[in-house]
């Protein structure tokens, strides 16, 4: 059965009056028919409505979405100082590796010459023993 908008208040309880007269139109005295719809419009204004849940839910979605946005904030920036601070890092990693390079560059360097003079070294020994080996056989044949 359809209610008629006049059967309810403005806070879409069922009217007070409206609940009276039927309570005493099914055999109820007037006093009876005044407690049992107090009573009930009483109990009624303690449940949660249809209304009552939607305003409810559209609150915490917003407040859930204000939350979200800051905890994205926060991570944003929490992200962007880490990155930087790796990067930091990185270059100052970058910077070590790349003096350690010069360093072994320069030994790699310093070996080859030294390389170069042992070697050079080696070859005039060489040079002058088989010329003292030449010398002492064309000694040793005239």
């Amino acid at each position: 059965m359809v209610k008629s908008q006049r059967e309810y208040n403005n806070q879409g309880l069922p009217d007070s009056l409206q609940c009276v007269k039927k309570l005493e139109a099914a055999g109820f005295t007037r006093a009876q028919a005044e407690a049992q719809a107090e009573t009930f419009l009483t109990i009624l204004k303690e449940l949660v409505t249809k209304k009552d849940l939607k305003e409810t839910i559209r609150e915490t979605k917003s407040e859930l979405t204000q939350e979200i946005k800051a905890v994205e904030f926060k991570l944003s920036q929490e992200i962007k100082a880490v990155d930087s601070k790796l990067s930091q890092e990185i270059k100052a990693v970058d910077f070590k590796v790349n003096q350690e390079i010069k360093v072994i560059e320069f030994k790699i360097e310093v070996l080859r010459r030294d390389l170069k003079i042992w070697f050079g070294g080696s070859l005039a020994s060489l040079v002058l023993v088989l010329s003292g080996i030449t010398t002492f056989l064309a000694h040793l044949i005239h």
